[in-house]
């Protein structure tokens, strides 16, 4: 068997490495190398200049493809023909973003051909014609990244949860722990005020990192983090640097939220939370929003404490009553470690995958596939 996994957007090629910018490109990536010590993988994306990388039976190919007119941030969404050119030579294909209408046309390619399609469900969110013809209505499984999600679709639906590099992330025994840590992108659904507020309430360090895009949301964490001299505002790191922190805080810290600081709805804040796999993976227990994808891991793994939405205060006191607990610290922090090398490791959630696909492709081959799902 052979797979075809698209990555429908564009990452980046510098000439020796991928670009990689969120935890989307990093699982990717990740994913496709885990596949590929098993299963020979063709993966799929797109940069500047055009590039074909191969690596045993891994090959990552980079198209070009032509700026749509007048689609905002449409970098984001490029739509080429040449990519069934490279889909006719595998046996399933996997979409990564359902958002996307390079997905939605590669969902419909795969009933017109007879090829098995999986669509994973993170993608971008801007305005294409894939969210008024959702390709998981074309696709033939979901790779649900929770069980909020599976549950959402639950006859085409996998449980896969996202995977996390153990190799690298790991704890550092000798570090001495303190304060919250939070990673990931300055976007509002991140809630991140939220920490920043419970730094003052509960009078401890927090460290936010990742990308801080130009925007009043930045704005607004600059001005509030100013007049907070325990909160330290370091944007992006490399990866050893976003290793150590994660080892030296205490806890980690995801305060989404379903409305953000402006009072907009957003109906999925968070899918799964790559950060949160990485933090489990160096032994640091997670305190996160109840009602969501992260709050699941922290529930199924027994590894943090849950706090409602939009409550600083009670993320203060959870943070607080960790740092007063050490047999509490020591035994989510136990859980988490656990649940990273038992089932977020990326050999593992490769293992899944190739479950699914398997189930897939004898699925399809013995049923009659319609338009939508099977007779």
């Amino acid at each position: 068997m052979k797979l075809g996994y698209l990555f429908p957007s564009y990452i980046g090629w510098n000439g020796e490495e991928p670009e990689v910018t969120g935890g989307a490109e990093t699982h990717f990536l990740a994913l496709g190398r885990a596949l590929a010590r098993n299963m020979p993988v063709t993966c799929i994306s797109f940069a500047r200049s055009e590039a074909v990388v191969e690596k045993g039976l891994l090959r990552i190919v980079f198209l070009r493809a032509p700026i749509r007119a007048g689609l905002v941030n449409a970098r984001a969404n490029p739509l080429t023909r040449r990519v069934f050119d490279v889909l006719r030579e595998v046996d399933v294909v996997q979409c990564q973003g359902v958002g996307h209408d390079l997905s939605l046309a590669t969902t419909i390619w795969g009933r017109v051909h007879d090829k098995p399609t999986v669509v994973k469900g993170d993608g971008w969110s801007g305005a294409t014609i894939a969210r008024i013809l959702d390709p998981r209505h074309f696709c033939d499984a979901i790779a649900a990244q929770s069980r909020l999600e599976q549950a959402q679709y639950p006859q085409k639906s996998y449980l896969c949860y996202d995977g996390v590099d153990t190799e690298f992330f790991h704890p550092e025994l000798s570090t001495d722990r303190r304060g919250a840590v939070f990673v990931g992108r300055a976007i509002p659904s991140k809630g991140i005020e939220h920490l920043i507020f419970a730094s003052s309430l509960g009078d401890f360090p927090a460290t936010v990192i990742g990308p801080f895009p130009e925007s009043d949301y930045t704005a607004f964490l600059c001005r509030i983090a100013a007049s907070r001299p325990n909160v330290r505002l370091l944007g992006r790191v490399n990866k050893t640097t976003l290793r150590e922190e994660l080892q030296r805080a205490s806890v980690f810290v995801f305060p989404f939220v379903h409305y953000d600081f402006q009072g907009r709805y957003v109906k999925d804040p968070e899918l799964f939370g790559l950060a949160c796999a990485e933090a489990m993976a160096c032994g640091t227990p997670i305190i996160t929003s109840r009602n969501g994808a992260p709050a699941e891991l922290v529930e199924q793994f027994s590894c943090g404490i849950t706090v409602n939405e939009g409550r600083p205060a009670e993320i203060a006191e959870a943070v607080c009553r960790l740092s007063n607990d050490p047999e509490l610290w020591k035994r989510l922090s136990e859980n988490a470690l656990r649940a990273a090398n038992r089932v977020l490791a990326w050999d593992r959630v490769a293992e899944r995958y190739l479950r699914m696909y398997k189930q897939i492709a004898e699925r399809t081959s013995s049923a009659s596939r319609r338009w939508g799902g099977y007779s």
